[in-house]
């Protein structure tokens, strides 16, 4: 039973309750104690990121720690190339002070997080496990309860627990195979055995690269094709850290990837009295003829379920506040500023990557500023404080587009979480009375407000209402290339073009808009850094270049006639820097290409045409 509210000591009700102590808790505990906020954050353990004590397996973390980034002194562009720090004011908490590796052991995780929660004296209330959560319809204000039946309430909840429990395999016998979590490191027990692992993410090919140099052959098994981080520019798939086992697979070295639908797993005995496992699995052939579904069977000496995480469970929420999971039941369903379907339930931390899955939420160097810009919508609906800007009181279109470029080559917080899912805002409030500027200098003022999500800016009514605003964001066009194209191929972008279109590195893309409506759009290029503020050829002196691209877009928004043009580069390095090709030299070109993807037998693993059906 529930005690009666009159119960409840003033001690323990707060404005956020954040649940849990891991990395997301922590940097949303940084942010709200900054700015005064009434917060505590509830930890079931007695340290913070309990999880890194035990995860990964294997204790190598994936996240890059690279030290040295060619900008020595550009903090905020360092933070691009520093995957595992929080976001603080205190530089003595950044990882490098921690482990120079490039690849971290997790241990160092677990102490760096331990100093930072000292350091800034975070309110964190240990060993609190709590049971149940439920909701006061009445006043909307949410009641935790505790392993010690202490009742904890909010009016805004939030849910920073990272990956709950492993998402383990529904078919018949998976209780009796390991786990990721569960598996034996003693690599006595693996030598010259044959294994079997079940998925084909990061944990799973983790696991068969310890177990390689000891198994006499590793299989991993899924219903879909792996996909891998450098294709899908997404770092939650396979990253090449992890990848040695597809190396091996197809240099013909006893391992194998094998997409398949498990059917059930038996366990018996083998006449040595050692336990195997007997796995039955159905095997597509859409290339036979006729197409064919194989059933077989094979036995393995061990078999590990490494199939990924689950980030929410159901059973800590009563039926009154109940959120709404995704379609794999993994996740808790978002809107656009994280929000649950359940009203002031917010969830933080790798969960994030529920909105996305194309930039690096799942990561802390993703997720850092998805908290930090949840905290400045917290800060700026319930408090009236307007989130992190920039104000000029004129707008001079050259300096303000020299602004963003400057941003757009040094933003850790959009170069992370890129393709659109946080941006900055610029809105522009020309006098009425202008129509034409002959240097692009006009009266008024301008607003760049910093990380916001795209989404919720297209959702929000301040800014649909913005009569003159642009959107800057850093994009690639990576899902757009041709699967022939080679993953080292970087092109220099044609700058005299307003587009630099067809990039395979994100770099800045930058819209127009007017009360909501979308006017425009421009694609910067950038050097091979990712950067736009440096020229890209070398000798350019021109030093407005990229700055015209961004000012005509400006003056187009505004509707003002303004004397810019966008100096051309082609005109500029003809016969120096750049050799226009002739005729000869296309067709060459051309015919080199054609040898390289020609092939006298097509192959692939699709349904032959005559069994396709005319629809």
């Amino acid at each position: 039973m529930w005690p009666p509210s009159t119960s409840i000591s003033p001690e323990k009700e707060y404005e956020y309750i954040i649940l849990g102590g891991g990395p997301a808790g922590l940097q949303m505990g940084y942010e709200m104690k900054r700015e005064n906020q009434n917060f505590i954050i509830l930890e079931k353990n007695n340290i913070s990121c309990s999880f890194f004590t035990t995860m990964p397996k294997h204790r190598q973390l994936i996240s890059i720690n690279k030290i040295f980034n060619h900008y020595e002194d550009n903090a905020e562009f360092n933070m691009r190339h520093d995957w595992n720090s929080l976001l603080c004011d205190d530089p003595s908490l950044l990882f490098k002070n921690y482990s120079k590796e490039l690849f971290p052991q997790a241990d160092k995780f677990v102490e760096y997080c331990k100093d930072f929660r000292d350091r800034f004296d975070l309110n964190i209330e240990y060993n609190c496990i709590v049971k149940i959560i439920k909701k006061n319809e009445k006043d909307e204000i949410f009641e935790l309860k505790d392993h010690n039946d202490n009742i904890w309430k909010c009016k805004y909840l939030l849910v920073a627990l990272g990956a709950l429990k492993e998402n383990l395999p529904n078919f018949e016998g998976a209780d009796v195979i390991d786990s990721y979590a569960t598996h034996s490191l003693d690599v006595e027990k693996y030598k010259n055995k044959l294994v079997a692992i079940l998925g084909i993410g990061n944990s799973a090919f983790e696991v068969a690269d310890y177990l390689m140099p000891f198994a006499s052959a590793v299989h991993c098994y899924a219903r879909r094709p792996v996909r891998l981080s450098w294709d899908s520019h997404f770092v939650g798939d396979l990253r090449a850290i992890n990848n040695n086992l597809l190396d091996m697979f197809h240099l013909k070295s006893l391992a194998g990837v094998v997409n398949a639908q498990i059917q059930n797993v038996e366990k018996f005995t083998k006449p040595c009295g050692l336990t195997a496992y007997k796995m039955k699995f159905d095997l597509e052939l859409p290339q036979w003829d006729p197409p064919c579904t194989l059933t077989s069977t094979r036995k393995y000496d061990y078999i590990i379920s490494c199939i990924g995480w689950r980030y929410i469970d159901l059973d800590m929420f009563s039926d009154c506040c109940k959120p709404k999971v995704s379609q794999c039941g993994r996740f808790p369903v978002l809107n656009s500023k994280w929000m649950s379907s359940v009203k002031n339930m917010y969830f933080i931390g790798t969960v994030m990557q529920q909105r996305d899955k194309k930039a690096a939420s799942g990561f802390i160097h993703g997720f850092r500023y998805c908290v930090r810009s949840l905290f400045s919508i917290l800060n700026w609906t319930n408090n009236a404080k307007l989130p992190k800007s920039k104000i000029w009181d004129s707008i001079n279109c050259d300096e303000i587009s020299q602004f963003v470029l400057d941003r757009a080559s040094n933003t850790s917080a959009l170069y992370q979480m890129n393709n659109n899912v946080l941006c900055d805002i610029l809105i522009l409030k020309p006098s009425d009375d202008v129509t034409y500027s002959e240097d692009g200098v006009i009266c008024g003022t301008a607003e760049y407000i910093y990380e916001l999500p795209y989404d919720w800016i297209h959702e929000n009514d301040y800014f649909l209402n913005q009569k003159n605003m642009l959107i800057m964001s850093l994009e690639d066009d990576k899902k757009k290339f041709t699967a022939e194209t080679n993953i080292t191929d970087f092109r220099v972008p044609q700058i005299s073009l307003r587009s630099a279109v067809c990039s395979g590195i994100v770099r800045p893309v930058v819209r127009s808009y007017k009360t909501g409506k979308f006017i425009d759009i421009v694609k910067i290029g950038t050097t091979l850094f990712g950067r736009c503020n440096e020229h890209i050829i070398e000798g350019d002196n021109n030093p407005i270049r990229m700055v015209k691209i961004i000012s005509q877009l400006m003056c187009q928004n505004m509707k003002i006639k303004c004397n810019v043009k966008i100096p051309s580069l082609i005109e500029d390095f003809k016969n120096t820097k750049l050799t226009v090709w002739n005729r000869k030299m296309i067709e060459d070109y051309t015919e080199k290409k054609k040898v390289q993807t020609c092939s006298k037998e097509k192959c692939s693993y699709t349904i032959k045409k005559k069994y396709l059906v005319d629809t």
